[in-house]
């Protein structure tokens, strides 16, 4: 025992100089991105190619999405392909890159671009640095559609002298991701661009794709249209947590279909976000404007400028059928957008006698100490004194982000076992009368015993009635893609639903069914899963068309008694369908290169034990961690089911080797 011991010393010595699971990881993401631009560069061209062709003989509308759905369907890598209403063509990479095509916005009226003029403008006035008087305008299309007259480049300029603010004008190909996020300082922000809602998701229309990154993409922050990129409202709330207490106009098309660009532009900080719900013509958002805007310099609240362009214009675009949709504190998205919507919001322009400067006199946190687990998050508050102080930048750090790391809006985020020091600290402006810096520090431990009670998930191969499991993908969210059509058998329609979902739940990357990604589903003793939460039911017998309509085989061996069973399938299949049927229909799902697993829930209380304790004995010593390398080998009978969530010391959702690593770090009291 003492040999084997002293070699498993030496194993997991050795994991700590050599990760090479984490390169391998790198390296394969890597890999990864480069098949995703290959994939889809060759796509993009070949839709180009075909488009110019097709506009050179005046081909119709229909005819050209029909050309490029049959162009992107057949790509390599795609995973998933539909065209959405009249004008867009909507396909996804597995490598989660979404992409699409709106024949609105490459048909728009052109005008020769006229790059030597330059297209960001920028004047600056006394108040330079009291941005929350700063106007910005993000004018992607001037130069390049001569629908977008001087309209908005003239108003931020007029709102500019009300509030004795700078102004900013980025257009064209200026409109970069680095031009999006410094809408971040900026107390009014106008969009004047195209949009388009693809995927039950809004966005902003650009002219470039300059800046966005591989994780922008698979992570829904932007969309690839070609050469050029579409942004969402994920992509400030991830890039600017900390945007002033903004006015932001978007006169752009189907900007408020949805809640995805207002809510998490509110999110970031904004004060209001206002757009319309369909397609509005410039003609429509001209009129509109104007009223507004100059309501709003005469000292008007928002409610009351809002007020005054409906009493003037009338509730929807008179030359269309779009309804102006306001998002703010007092203002929540509407359950029905195309309707008339009753707004309250008291922002006003503001001027600057209404910046007043508060010097900060301390600052501290209400606890000292912080107990998270791995793959969690807390947000940290710090109470400044006195309440209303405004006259400060701040920061924030991590004594050791491979332990817990901090976003500059103090979100921490626990990494591995272990303890760090999360410090807040802010520092006067010019504008004080005293210089000073002021700090609160906490201490942060990152532990598997702070894990909450349900979430712990780990994978099995076998099944038990009663049991509650959840499907998943062994390789990771990106290669999880999920289509949000419900198929009925019985009609033959497709509907909307948002019956498909995709999360990661403890590092797991989790496939439900159902209106969250935490669906759950229990064996039954005949043979098949039921979810909890809508009572379909998935048949783990049958044939299942992939997308290239190749059968794949999900087969279901039961003990006797049907007591337990177990599910295989062929690994790195492409599904089309997943077979969750009731009364004949299915709900569509496309998994590529991933293998299948199944997650057994287990419950996560304190009164189970010690972290790490995996024989029991209430102790934690070398030999645990015998168990948890023998358990990650494959002798899934080394550790009891019921203690496997305490051999979880990383939170991952998977016991391998390094959890024992750890749990031996623990036990020689390193």
């Amino acid at each position: 025992m003492k040999k084997f011991t002293a070699i498993l010393i030496t194993v997991l010595m050795l994991l700590t100089v050599l990760p090479v699971s984490a390169a391998a990881a790198g390296i394969e993401q890597a890999a990864m991105y480069r098949k995703m631009w290959r994939d889809t560069d060759a796509i993009w061209a070949e839709i180009d190619e075909t488009v110019a062709r097709m506009d050179a003989r005046s081909a119709s509308r229909d005819d050209i999405i029909k050309a490029i759905y049959n162009i992107a369907a057949e790509g390599e890598g795609i995973v998933s392909c539909e065209i959405e209403g009249e004008n867009v063509v909507h396909f996804v990479h597995e490598s989660g890159m979404e992409n699409a095509y709106d024949w609105r916005v490459n048909h728009a009226p052109t005008a020769v671009p006229a790059r030597s003029e330059g297209f960001t403008e920028t004047t600056l006035k006394s108040l330079q640095t009291a941005t929350d008087l700063d106007v910005l305008l993000l004018g992607p299309y001037y130069g390049y559609d001569s629908s977008f007259t001087n309209q908005y480049r003239n108003e931020v300029q007029s709102i500019a002298n009300y509030t004795e603010g700078a102004y900013t004008i980025y257009g064209g190909h200026d409109v970069t991701a680095a031009a999006c996020r410094a809408a971040e300082d900026y107390g009014v922000i106008i969009f004047d661009s195209h949009g388009s809602c693809v995927g039950g998701r809004s966005y902003l229309c650009l002219t470039t794709n300059e800046g966005f990154t591989n994780e922008d993409y698979s992570n829904n922050r932007a969309l690839r249209s070609g050469n050029e990129a579409w942004v969402t409202g994920a992509f400030w709330e991830y890039y600017c947590p900390d945007m002033k207490a903004a006015c932001v106009w978007m006169a752009i098309c189907e900007g408020m279909m949805t809640n995805t660009l207002g809510q998490p532009l509110l999110n970031a900080g904004c004060a209001v976000v206002y757009g319309y719900s369909q397609s509005v013509t410039f003609a429509g958002d001209y009129m509109y404007e104007a009223t507004f805007w100059n309501h709003m310099k005469q000292g008007e609240t928002f409610a009351e400028s809002y007020d005054a362009m409906i009493a003037a214009h009338g509730i929807d675009d008179p030359y269309g059928n779009a309804y102006p949709v306001t998002m703010s504190e007092d203002d929540a998205y509407p359950a029905n957008p195309d309707s008339h919507q009753t707004v309250y919001c008291q922002w006003h322009l503001p001027k600057p006698s209404d910046l007043v400067v508060t010097d900060a006199t301390g600052v501290h946190f209400e606890q000292d100490s912080y107990g998270i687990a791995p793959t969690f998050s807390e947000k940290l508050i710090p109470v400044i004194t006195p309440e209303g102080a405004n006259n400060f930048t701040t920061s924030w750090t991590s004594s050791d982000p491979s332990v817990a790391t901090v976003t500059k809006n103090g979100t921490v985020t626990g990494v591995t076992a272990g303890t760090a020091v999360i410090t807040f600290t802010m520092t006067s402006t010019q504008y004080s009368n005293t210089q000073y810096t002021y700090s609160a520090s906490a201490t942060v431990t990152v532990s598997n015993s702070y894990l909450p009670a349900d979430v712990m998930y780990v994978p099995v191969d076998t099944l038990i009635p009663g049991e509650t499991y959840l499907i998943g993908c062994s390789k990771g969210v990106n290669n999880v893609v999920m289509s949000n059509e419900y198929y009925d058998a019985n009609n033959g329609r497709s509907l909307k639903t948002s019956a498909i979902t995709m999360g990661e739940l403890g590092g797991v990357a989790c496939v439900a069914s159902g209106a969250s990604a935490s669906e759950e589903w229990t064996w039954t003793n005949e043979g098949y899963l039921k979810s909890a939460e809508n009572g379909l039911y998935l048949n783990l017998t049958g044939n299942y068309l992939s997308t290239g309509n190749t059968p794949v085989v999900w087969s279901y061996e039961p003990t006797p008694g049907a007591t337990t069973g177990v599910i295989t399938n062929n690994a790195n299949a492409n599904f089309k369908y997943l077979g969750v049927s009731n009364t004949l229909s299915y709900f569509g799902v496309f998994l590529n290169s991933s293998e299948m697993q199944l997650y057994r829930k287990l419950v996560r209380a304190a009164e189970q034990g010690v972290a790490g304790d995996a024989n029991g004995d209430s102790d934690l010593t070398s030999a645990d961690a015998l168990l948890i390398l023998r358990y990650a080998n494959g002798d899934h009978s080394a550790i009891p089911a019921d203690s496997l969530a305490l051999c979880d010391m990383n939170g991952d959702g998977i016991v391998n080797s390094a959890d024992a690593l750890i749990v031996l770090r623990m036990a020689m009291g390193l």
